[in-house]
């Protein structure tokens, strides 16, 4: 009995195996005869806009600002500005107690009055003692007077012009205290300076206030922040597939919350040079001009969250096809994108496909291989041959080289 089974079944594939050989034998050669084709829909390349976007997100931020800190340790007495105030090159911003300073510089400034009258004495002394000995030099040459006397005239005159260069150094040290004095008189009140960048960069604005009137600071501890909102800088995190194409001074668009529907337009102001090595993304900068409302105020301010698109492309006219006809060949270097053409299949049996010759008319399909641009979806840019005859934009899921085709429409193709 399994004997008897086990023969059934053999025979049973046996017949299986027979029927799906003959079919697809059967389709080869009906395809091959131009008798079963595959339908497809045809297009011709066309030109078309190609406008190649990334987005990202950023935050606004001032291009140029920096921080009012006191260079001394006091208490602020007064601060004179408010959070968004604005501020001249100069500018008085905040005072701390000054009362210890200014005894010390009244110290200091008796202290160099003593100095400067030891000065003078000690003048007068060298004075005399460089009569003395000039009389006792010359009554030595005449004759007159003693060597003893001389030399004790000379020692004299030493010691006063020691003495007067001592002085000098006394006045000289008073007087470098008192201007260190005054200095530090002088950081007790704090102004807002700085470089300009440009002619006219005279005013700033007040960012934020860090302290108020009372508050003990340390040196470098921070008052308030100075901004320069004429321009601002977004800054943005582009990932490391992106990086390749950054190019300093290319635009892009940004839109913010607060006026949603509209844009701004921005530059890359230079290509980052590194990437970070934790998140493999380039901090990119966009310079930002920062427009002005019906009454003169800005519209962007630093801390804004930005939506930006880089336009990596924007070509008003360029040979395009849709993505979705695109066909690969190979793996991994060695792939290669391309599409299916229809091309009419030569009828005397020569040609690169082997078989019977076809009827007339009969189109076969060819893969022909792109080179491929920016991609704009659902559009990709070809930058290299352009195929001559019409590919297959639809139907190519099933085809290969010299399968008959047949067009199903051909309204892409009028």
């Amino acid at each position: 009995m399994k004997y008897f089974l086990g023969i059934t079944t053999l025979a049973l594939l046996g017949w299986i195996g027979y029927r799906v050989h003959f079919e697809l034998t059967k389709t080869v050669s009906q395809r091959s005869a131009g008798i079963l084709a595959v339908p497809v829909r045809l297009e011709r390349v066309r030109e078309g806009p190609v406008r190649n976007v990334r987005k990202f997100t950023g935050t606004l931020a001032a291009r140029y600002n920096f921080t009012v800190a006191p260079k001394i340790t006091g208490r602020i007495v007064e601060i004179t500005v408010q959070a968004g105030d604005r501020v001249e090159r100069g500018q008085v911003i905040a005072r701390l107690d000054d009362d210890e300073l200014r005894l010390v510089v009244e110290e200091v400034e008796a202290a160099l009055v003593v100095a400067q009258a030891n000065l003078a004495q000690t003048q007068a002394a060298r004075d005399l003692a460089a009569t003395q000995f000039e009389r006792a030099k010359n009554l030595r040459e005449r004759g007159g007077g003693t060597e003893e006397r001389l030399q004790v005239a000379e020692s004299d005159l030493a010691v006063k012009e020691a003495q007067h260069r001592v002085s000098t150094a006394q006045v000289a040290t008073r007087d470098t205290l008192l201007r260190a004095a005054k200095v530090r008189l002088d950081h007790a009140t704090i102004r807002a300076d700085w470089e300009p960048i440009a002619p006219g960069d005279t005013h700033r604005y007040v960012g934020e206030r860090f302290a108020d009137e009372g508050a003990l600071l340390r040196a470098n501890d921070p008052i308030c922040s100075i901004l320069h909102t004429d321009s601002l800088v977004a800054t943005i995190q582009v990932p490391e597939r992106d990086y390749p194409r950054l190019n300093s001074g290319m635009r892009v668009n940004l839109a913010v919350t607060a006026y949603p529907g509209e844009t701004f337009g921005g530059t890359i102001r230079s290509r980052p040079v590194e990437l970070s090595s934790s998140s493999r993304q380039a901090r990119v900068e966009v310079d930002v001009p920062n427009p002005r409302d019906g009454e003169g105020r800005y519209r962007l301010a630093p801390g804004m969250f930005v939506e930006a698109e880089v336009i990596y492309v924007n070509k008003p006219s360029a040979p395009r096809i849709p993505i979705s006809a695109l066909r690969y060949r190979g793996e991994g270097l060695d792939r290669q994108a391309g599409v299916y053409v229809a091309e009419p299949a030569p009828t005397d049996g020569s040609g690169a496909e082997s078989g019977p010759s076809r009827p007339p008319g009969t189109l076969v399909a060819r893969f022909f291989p792109l080179e491929l641009g920016y991609e704009d979806l659902p559009w990709v840019e070809i930058t290299g041959a352009i195929p001559h005859a019409p590919f297959v934009a639809e139907g190519h899921q099933n085809l290969l080289d010299g399968v008959p085709v047949r067009v199903s429409s051909q309204e892409e193709l009028d």
